[in-house]
């Protein structure tokens, strides 16, 4: 079992973190369930910290998507199950039927389709199964608590032989009320029991005609309730076999005690795997009722709330039909000290109690009232918050809070969080404010963070310029002299208790006599943060219009990206248009030319040439269809272009060499293929010179040729055999290009050509 953090109990009453977990109980639908949640403390262990938060997000989804895991109306098990742990205590049919209720839910949760890889899945398998006690007990304890005849076939013969006999006696005794001799005694004509036994109602003054037993008489005196003597016997078998029932009752209620009994391990278990479970699914239904979210536990000290509410204090608010000001903070982790500064009724010592109880709650997989919370693991907590005067204890304020300081000091625990109210309070303003000033340094240890709130001066400015230490203030409206319990960070904020004394109508003399005791230096002070204040307001708004100019950038530029893609589709539909025409005016020229050629080796020869080179054309077809790498050394719209330069077409992610420039209209070769394209469609590329020319293999070049042939070809240069072949090449090519007309150019040599 993960030990707990270490938190001690001036603490946890600080936080009122007990009454925040007998709210969260309330949503439990278990007793033990309920216990075990007011039962949590905050762990100390960040691994086990990480697997709590992940089963409770588990048990979110698996809400939203089947309803809750353990459901309500199951009776305490907790007291039969104390009994249950005294050898020799029978549990009566009762409790036994409420344990079978509880440990039957327990067998039902393995039949749940729970993912293997679910946080939850280890909770359900350790759930201990008792299959066959649990069908015994329920087949055998009906719901009101009866055992049924079902149980056993002794109990079953004993309750249909008492049936019996009870019907013959109560039809021998009715046929005694109606009968003329003893009629008139009767008192009223109806068969009854007392103290078990069957009797008549007989007159009081006509009691001796009806001889046997008088077991009971009125109120009145007027009635005497006889068991007559023939009816005796009937009566005593009654009562025998009624024994002999309850006798069996006794031997199955305690033969089902000690069957539980014998496995009293697993069913402890099993009622309390059912409750861990209860209270994991307490705390999901906690934060959907409040709107929580779950905190995010890092490895960087960095404590950050978004919107962070305290929970107790706005289920208050809204009692009385008010609301509560969310509060953002965030504490770099350079910033191994946080100094929280403004006025009284600011809201200082509510933000101090929100963060603390906001992180013991992320501690122990509770949703914290925010609308995101990223926090550091933290294996200890001190929150010395109020008044620790004591009487008894002859302990003043002040010694009170240096008590609880020097103890956080001397046994500080890393990673650790003090939560400081007022420190440097309660004592001489200069000597209160060096105290505060030496406690905070010295609690500025590795892995630890304090947060304080102070009215003292000397405090603030040096929280303001120190480094490892931050500031903050609680905004103050000075316009209505009222707090918005807003925090500012990097602010130091004033006191404002003038303020706040004119506006308790404190006389305007003595306001002004205090403005004059102030002098001239606190009022240079206040001027200075008041002009703080407003360059972090100004500052604000400059990063407002920032960030909404960066959104119309972003949206911008999102709509020039969709029309980017838009046009390449529309230039890639163009191309492959171009190419089906290319591949389809190829086949009608090749099968023209085919037709005119009359002999059967020649035709054989162009046949092949022409299906090698369609096969190319299609080659390059696919290619053209394949999606685009994405481009590499592309750089800036050209700002010149000439003829021959290397460009990159951006609708085609693909490089080509410009073959002609006409106005805004480029010419550009990608490959075999030669294609108009726009000037703001181009890109300057590193590559070098002619790598467009080099990604055309020879077919290609054979291709381009086969689609538009020359009619003249150079020879100047070549041998016999080769300039033969080429000729040959060029002659195929010429027919099944539709040319009827070539020249040959060669040079003057030995004439052989």
């Amino acid at each position: 079992m993960s030990r707990p953090m270490d938190l001690d109990a001036a603490s946890l009453e600080a936080l009122e973190f007990d009454s925040l977990l007998r709210w969260v109980g309330e949503f439990a639908h278990t007793a033990p369930g309920r216990e075990r949640v007011e039962q949590l403390r905050p762990l100390g262990d960040e691994t086990a910290v990480r697997d709590a938060l992940a089963v409770v997000a588990a048990l979110r989804d698996w809400i939203e998507q089947h309803g809750a895991l353990v459901h309500g109306g199951l009776p305490d098990p907790r007291p039969a199950l104390d009994r249950l742990a005294v050898v020799g205590q029978r549990l009566e049919a009762e409790p036994l039927y409420d344990l079978a209720r509880v440990l039957g839910r327990c067998n039902e949760l393995h039949g749940k389709p729970i993912d293997s890889a679910s946080p939850l899945r280890p909770y359900i398998a350790s759930l201990p199964r008792l299959t066959d006690e649990v069908e015994e007990l329920l087949r055998s304890i009906e719901p009101d608590g009866t055992i049924s005849d079902r149980a056993s076939a002794t109990l079953a013969d004993l309750r249909r032989r008492q049936l019996q006999i009870a019907g013959r006696l109560r039809r021998r005794l009715e046929q005694l009320v109606r009968s003329p001799e003893v009629g008139a005694a009767m008192q009223d004509a109806f068969v009854t029991q007392r103290n078990g036994r069957f009797v008549v109602p007989v007159r009081a003054d006509a009691a001796s005609q009806v001889p046997g037993i008088v077991h009971a008489t009125s109120s009145s005196g007027a009635t005497r309730f006889i068991e007559p003597f023939d009816s005796v016997e009937w009566n005593n078998e009654l009562i025998q076999l009624q024994e002999a029932e309850r006798e069996e009752i006794e031997r199955l209620t305690s033969q089902w005690t000690e069957m539980l009994r014998a496995r009293l391990d697993e069913v402890r278990g099993a009622i309390d795997g059912l409750a861990l479970l209860d209270a994991f699914q307490a705390r999901v239904r906690f934060g959907e009722s409040v709107g929580a979210v779950d905190a995010a536990v890092q490895s960087s000290p960095r404590i950050e709330f978004e919107q962070l509410r305290h929970p107790l204090l706005e289920r208050h608010l809204e009692a009385q039909g008010e609301h509560c000001v969310p509060l953002d903070l965030t504490l770099d982790p350079s910033d191994r000290v946080l100094v929280v500064s403004g006025p009284n009724t600011g809201g200082k010592t509510v933000a101090l109690k929100s963060v603390g109880l906001a992180i013991v709650m992320a501690q122990c997989a509770i949703p914290i009232t925010a609308r995101e919370a990223s926090i550091p693991f933290f294996r200890q907590l001190r929150a010395d918050i109020g008044d620790h005067q004591s009487i008894d204890a002859s302990l003043s304020t002040f010694s009170g809070h240096m008590t609880a300081i020097a103890a956080a000091i001397e046994h500080c625990r890393a990673p650790a969080l003090f939560l400081l109210d007022e420190i440097g309070s309660g004592t001489d303003p200069a000597e209160g404010a060096a105290l505060a000033r030496a406690c905070l340094e010295a609690l500025q240890k590795p892995k630890c963070t304090t947060i304080a709130t102070t009215h003292q001066n000397a405090l603030k400015e040096w929280a303001f310029v120190e480094e490892g230490a931050a500031s903050a203030a609680m905004e103050f409206d000075d316009s209505t002299l009222r707090p918005t319990y807003r925090i500012l960070p990097d602010v130091v904020g004033l006191s404002a208790g003038i303020a706040i004394a004119e506006r308790c109508q404190l006389p305007g003399a003595v306001i002004d006599r205090a403005k004059q005791l102030l002098g001239s230096e606190s009022q240079r002070s206040e001027a200075l943060l008041n002009r703080l204040r407003e360059q972090r307001a100004e500052l604000e708004q400059r990063l407002a219009r920032q960030a909404d100019a960066e959104a119309a950038w972003q949206q911008e530029e999102r709509r020039a990206r969709e029309q980017l893609e838009r046009d390449e589709s529309r230039q890639q539909k163009r191309l492959e248009r171009q190419l089906d025409e290319v591949v389809r005016g190829f086949r009608q020229r090749a099968r023209r030319a085919l037709d005119s050629i009359d002999s059967e080796a020649a035709r054989v020869a162009a046949k092949k040439t022409a299906e090698r080179e369609e096969r190319e054309l299609k080659r390059q077809q696919q290619q053209q269809r394949a999606p685009r790498p994405v481009a590499q050394n592309v750089g800036a719209k050209p700002k010149q272009l000439a003829p021959g330069d290397t460009v990159f077409v951006a609708t085609l992610q693909r490089p080509g060499v410009v073959v002609s420039i006409d106005g805004e209209r480029v010419t550009v070769r990608c490959g075999t293929l030669q294609i108009q394209a726009k000037k703001a469609d181009l890109r300057e590329t590193s590559e070098p010179q002619g790598v467009a020319k080099a990604v055309a293999p020879e077919s290609s070049r054979q291709a381009s040729q086969a689609a538009a042939p020359q009619a003249e070809l150079m020879l100047v240069g070549s041998r016999v055999d080769e300039a033969l072949e080429k000729i040959d090449r060029a002659f195929d090519r010429a027919q099944l290009g539709d040319v009827r007309h070539m020249r040959l150019v060669h040079g003057h040599g030995s004439g052989r050509l």
